[in-house]
């Protein structure tokens, strides 16, 4: 068995997400910006296939804050001759949070302000 990474990343879209195809299915891409504990900005791409991504895609839009758990992988590629790396995070689940641009809304009894779990 190989080892495996999980990740809950909290933080807001770049850009809207992007629906593309890939083989025989779908997949919903986005990227994340969080910033902890008032550091330096971190990117993570974020991948969601199938029906999942499908009905995320038109709900995360730029600025939207999300909460995303998933699969961290490490992927290398080159671009313009240079070898670099980069992380991703296959997502299992997805959580809108708040709304684009504003903080989470209090917590309280209606389901109105609560964030979509898909």
């Amino acid at each position: 068995m190989s080892d495996l990474i999980q990740a809950t990343v909290v933080g807001r879209l770049t850009r809207d997400a992007e629906l593309r195809q890939a083989g025989s299915g779908q997949v919903c891409g986005f990227r994340v910006a969080a910033t902890p504990y008032k550091s330096e900005a971190m990117f993570l791409d974020v991948s969601v296939w199938g029906r999942r991504g499908e009905a995320l895609q038109p709900h995360l839009t730029k600025g939207q804050q999300v909460v995303v758990v998933g699969d961290l992988t490490r992927r290398e590629f080159e671009h313009n001759g240079e070898r670099r790396v980069s992380l991703e995070l296959n997502a299992t689940a997805v959580a809108l949070v708040g709304s684009r641009g504003q903080q989470a809304p209090a917590s309280d009894d209606s389901d109105d302000d609560k964030g979509l779990p898909f």
